[in-house]
């Protein structure tokens, strides 16, 4: 190896289609739009300094965007070529013990990078999130297994995920359309949610 102790794994991708999927809010369903592109890099690290001890990453940098002409996206009702729900990084780092004697558990970092929101739109954009996880584990005995997980230990506050259409309309009145300025009615957020725990008492048989 040329780095004791460690792995490590590099992927670089591009994948076209020939038809992106795009949520149809009206319908609550995905639907076929115009071709794409994806394209990036994946980096995996493990490094295990003893037996029982284990750090390691996953980082995922990717550009996504629509790749037709001006009228071919207008075919499909798309301003410009950004694909909605799309993050330009995910990230990971943790920490995992195992077989430390009784004791397993482990701490893990995620993040979510910022996306568009509106598809075919580079704004508005969502900031992403962030989150850390722990878990910690103690073997009673070969069949019994205690553990506590804490999920956004550190409480943060953003929004797992985000949409922008629109979902009120005027009494008597069509739908106006969606701009940045209309937060109130075409910004669809769902909360991160708050920090948690869950005990766990495992029996084997």
């Amino acid at each position: 190896d040329l780095i004791p102790k460690t792995q490590a794994q590099v992927a670089v991708f591009r994948e076209d289609f020939q038809s992106e999927q795009r949520y149809v809010a009206d319908e609550g369903e995905d639907t076929a739009s115009a071709p794409s592109r994806r394209q990036g890099i994946e980096l995996s690290a493990q490094y295990r300094p003893v037996a029982w001890l284990e750090f390691n990453t996953d980082l995922a940098f990717s550009q996504a965007h629509y790749r037709a002409s001006a009228a071919t996206l207008a075919l499909f009702d798309l301003a410009g070529t950004a694909i909605a729900n799309a993050p330009s990084f995910i990230g990971s780092f943790g920490v995992l013990v195992n077989n430390a004697g009784p004791w397993f558990g482990g701490l893990q970092w995620r993040k979510l990078g910022a996306y568009p929101i509106s598809d075919g739109d580079a704004e508005p954009r969502d900031k992403g999130y962030s989150e850390i996880n722990l878990n910690i584990g103690y073997t009673i005995n070969a069949r019994l297994k205690a553990e506590l997980q804490v999920f956004n230990l550190a409480d943060s506050h953003a929004n797992s995920s985000a949409y922008f259409y629109q979902t009120r309309v005027a009494p008597g009145g069509p739908a106006p359309a969606c701009d940045i300025a209309q937060a109130s009615t075409c910004y669809q957020l769902h909360p991160q949610e708050p920090r948690s725990a869950r005990f766990n008492l495992t029996y084997g048989f």
